[in-house]
């Protein structure tokens, strides 16, 4: 047996060290194959008592073979009761088991009524109690108030605590938990077994082992299979470890798949037989809905078998570490099918990862395990804690900040995805949650996809004037949560009711740029509501400084210097050349001559019509005038009205990329008469001067081009405007001033800029290294 080396039971108590004996209960559900090991060994160990009391001898979805137990253990009476796929076990002569043991610590893995019983017990009874966890802050988001409510009381009143992983540790510091009070015993496999199994041929490009459960999503990996078949042009070998009750549909899609993919079933493996079976493989996938860990991922590294996991695992990215030993892909297939065709395809990257999976998971035994458990009950009885336990988190602590995004924009999709690699070189997790647009900004068409994002619904009322967004199980946790400065957000004002348990900051331009007299209540609650934030995260310079008129410290606000991605729009730019442009205008049939541009959505806000009938006045006086109006928007067929009567005005749709860069490198001038917002920052980019007009409407990026006089705000009727535009287009001396300030100032806007300043504000609000 695993504790044969130490003395027996009967020795110690006879021995001087009998006083210091601790006795040691551990209420736990099932034997697990994973845990048992880790029993063994804590039974093993000099100066502990251990007694294991099961709720039942198993659960009917699992069919494990277990060996017989080396420690002692107590069966219950099998009482339980189902919830969805959950087991609720209730047995009430847990407290007699209790009494007759007469433990020290009661280490409870659970929060059933049997577990919440052994909380009663040691309660009444002054033993310390430990809670004892598998859980992540993920996996719990979706717990009710009743559920939280009892936890905060246990945890309340617990001596130390056991994590079995980093994800572990930040759902106690959730909690408000001390980490010096945290120890970790995390799940493991039998590394052992698997490094001494021989190497074997390679059998299966693709393994897939777990229950056949819809949370498992074996059919997901039967998907990725097929379409990897059709990536290489040849067929896939792909074998499939476990059982469950979605077994008939997966061999139905199996048998839909044989001209591309060999599927072998092999059933539900012996624990034996698992390192051969897996050595045969190349790559492991694992695209769980859910698992608060997956001791799946240890078994395929420690056969030097690199694994393809969803970021839904709670062993990432402690275990499973993206692009190190394995890949985090977002449950999407075409980005599964890119990463395992990488791997199928490049042999020495394959054996790299293998190798790194065989070096970080040896630091995951069954010893250590033990360890930790140990050790939390040494410090929760006041004893000496021997200091070999892994009570230190296997990546360094990290901070975690929530941006939260009503809609999603296709724009912000660079600032999320570089800001996400600013904050982790901090030690800071960030989370972006992403919800709905209206049904009139989907009109916009200006939708994005952020593949790592966390959707939540927004539900909408009053004509969109009111949003609901719960973010509540996402708040748990986060050391600072960014939401925008709108007032239609109700979850803004649970967050801000949360404070100072909570710290929320705003992200917006202060004030409404584009308030009409009718928001004058409104406006006076969002300036209101701005004091009642902890920090301020400023789009633009206006708005720092009206912030600070407002009496906002000044020491809580980061500029950020709100823009776009301009790295792609500047080398779009730089590819542009008179061939590209001449086949753009002759796609377009756009005739030769004095050309200006818009760019931007077609709606209301926007003032289309003011637009076109300054252009006809525009080309009384400058006679090859010609118009180009790119964008998308419902009115578009106020555009489509002029172009059919007038040739020189040119309706080119929405662009993007090298196509945004014709437009706007063709152009002499950008002209938006109204709601000008970020467009701003492309204009001056590519050195094309804007003439707008002073209107209420514009959005704060309206003083860059003020402050920096990169173009030329009029009056509002139209005679000025049209004036304006006129004179810009006759007068080259005034039209190249503009150009040069354009210039001068068009390295200050880039999204790397706007990153690093978000991620500097992040930091200094949270204090971003979490000890």
């Amino acid at each position: 047996m695993l504790y044969e080396k130490y003395r027996s039971k009967e020795q110690l108590a006879n021995s001087a060290e009998a006083p210091n004996l601790i006795r040691i209960a551990i209420v736990t559900n099932i034997p697990t194959p994973y845990r048992r090991p880790v029993f063994e060994i804590l039974a093993g160990m000099p100066g502990i008592t251990l007694k294991v009391i099961y709720c039942s001898q198993r659960e009917p979805d699992r069919d494990w073979d277990l060996a017989t137990k080396a420690y002692d253990a107590e069966y219950l009476n099998e009482n339980f009761y189902t919830s969805g796929d959950k087991f609720i076990h209730a047995n009430p002569e847990v407290v007699g088991a209790l009494r007759r043991f007469k433990p020290q610590v009661i280490i409870g893995t659970g929060f059933n009524p049997t577990h919440l019983l052994a909380f009663i017990y040691a309660k009444i009874t002054g033993c310390a109690f430990v809670p004892m966890t598998d859980g992540t802050l993920d996996s719990e988001r979706s717990l009710s108030t009743l559920h939280r409510w009892i936890r905060r009381r246990i945890y309340g009143s617990s001596k130390a605590f056991i994590a079995a992983s980093d994800g572990g540790f930040d759902l106690y510091k959730a909690y408000g938990v001390d980490s010096r009070s945290i120890f970790k015993s995390h799940l493991c496999a039998n590394n052992v077994v698997f490094e001494n199994e021989p190497e074997t041929q390679k059998k299966y490009d693709l393994i897939f082992s777990g229950r056949f459960g819809e949370y498992k999503n074996p059919l997901f990996a039967l998907r990725v299979a097929t379409a990897v078949a059709i990536r290489l042009g040849r067929k896939v070998s792909s074998a499939f470890l476990g059982a469950g009750p979605l077994e008939s549909e997966m061999r139905s899609a199996a048998n839909r798949s044989t001209e591309w993919v060999d599927t072998v079933f092999l059933g539900f493996a012996k624990q034996n037989e698992l390192p051969g079976f897996y050595k045969s493989a190349r790559v492991m996938l694992f695209p769980t809905l859910a698992d608060v860990w997956g001791v799946v991922a240890n078994e395929s590294l420690a056969a030097g078998v690199p694994v393809v996991v969803s970021p839904l695992a709670g062993c990432v990215p402690e275990l499973v570490r993206h692009e190190q030993n394995g890949f985090v892909v977002t449950l999407d297939v075409e980005q599964w099918v890119e990463v395992v065709v990488r791997l199928l395809t490049d042999s020495a990257l394959c054996q790299k990862m293998g190798n790194e999976g065989r070096r970080i998971i040896k630091g995951y035994t069954y010893q250590h395990a033990a360890n930790g458990i140990a050790d939390a009950a040494r410090f929760a009885v006041g004893k000496e804690v021997h200091g070999f336990s892994e009570n230190k988190r296997a990546l360094p602590a990290q901070g975690r900040v929530v941006i939260v995004q009503r809609r999603m924009t296709h724009y912000r999709i660079p600032l999320f995805e570089q800001l996400r690699k600013d904050l982790a070189a901090a030690d800071v997790q960030l989370i972006v949650i992403k919800g709905d647009s209206t049904a009139t900004e989907k009109l916009r068409n200006d939708d994005g996809y952020l593949s790592w994002g966390i959707y939540v619904p927004c539900k909408y009322f009053f004509k969109a004037r009111i949003c609901w967004q719960d973010i509540r199980a996402h708040s748990l946790g986060a050391d600072l949560i960014v939401v925008a400065q709108e007032n239609k957000l109700i979850a803004n004002l649970l967050l801000l009711m949360e404070r100072p348990r909570l710290k929320v900051a705003y992200w917006g331009h202060g004030r409404n740029f584009q308030a009409g007299q009718g928001d004058y209540l409104f406006e006076r609650v969002k300036r209101w509501l701005l004091h009642r934030v902890d920090w301020w995260f400023a789009y633009t310079p206006a708005t720092l400084k009206y912030l600070c008129e407002q009496k906002f410290d000044k020491n809580k606000i980061t500029l950020l210097n709100n823009t776009i991605d301009t790295g792609e729009f500047r080398k779009n730019l730089n590819n542009v050349n008179a061939a590209a442009i001449e086949n753009f205008f002759k796609r377009h049939d756009i005739p030769a001559g004095n050309v200006c541009a818009y760019c931007g959505g077609l709606y209301k806000d926007k003032n289309i019509e003011f637009l076109l009938e300054s252009a006809l006045l525009i080309r009384e006086t400058i006679k090859d005038f010609v118009l180009v109006i790119a964008g998308d928007g419902p009115d578009a067929t106020i555009v489509d009205q002029y172009t059919k009567k007038y040739p020189w005005i040119r309706f080119v749709g929405a662009v993007y990329g090298e196509e945004k860069a014709i437009v706007f490198r063709a152009a002499t001038l950008i002209l938006i008469p109204n709601a000008l917002g970020l467009v701003v920052i492309d204009a001056i980019i590519a050195k094309t001067p804007i003439v707008t007009r002073e209107v209420s409407g514009h959005g704060p990026e309206l003083n860059y081009l003020v402050d920096y006089c990169v173009g030329e705000m009029t009056k509002p009727d139209k005679d000025s405007y049209v004036a304006a535009v006129c004179s810009l287009l006759l007068d080259n001396a005034r039209h190249n001033a503009l150009i040069n300030n354009c210039e001068k100032v068009g390295t200050t806007f880039s999204i790397e800029n706007m990153a690093a300043n978000f991620a500097v504000g992040i930091c200094s609000a949270i204090v971003a290294r979490i000890k």
